[in-house]
């Protein structure tokens, strides 16, 4: 993956991790991580992405709760709050408008 790639996938963490929540209805890090693996992003470590999850819950479009592990550490639950959902909605748009516009500046100017 070249460097500009990296960068673009970097930057859409944060709100490729809230929809990953949002589409599981409940998920811990781990499961955030496998998802978006799935989803082409390359490998994404866990001291980038609890950091996410972080912000997106102090800024309250995530909830947590702790559940008791399966005979091993428990784990932190997230949900994605009505906040969230908003936000995912709000970057939905947002995404698809600067989509468009990249795209009619690439056709004028290619």
């Amino acid at each position: 993956m070249d460097v500009q790639n990296r960068d673009w996938r970097r930057g859409l963490l944060r709100p490729l991790a809230l929809a990953a929540v949002l589409q599981a209805g409940e998920s811990h890090g781990y499961e955030v991580i496998s998802q978006l693996e799935k989803l082409g992003l390359g490998t994404v470590y866990g001291g980038t992405l609890y950091p996410i999850l972080r912000r997106l819950e102090d800024e309250g479009f995530l909830s947590s709760k702790w559940v008791p592990g399966d005979g091993g550490p428990g784990r932190k639950i997230y949900t994605v709050t009505e906040a969230g959902r908003e936000e995912a909605r709000s970057f939905q748009a947002q995404w698809v408008a600067l989509v468009a516009d990249v795209n009619r500046v690439l056709k004028e100017n290619l």
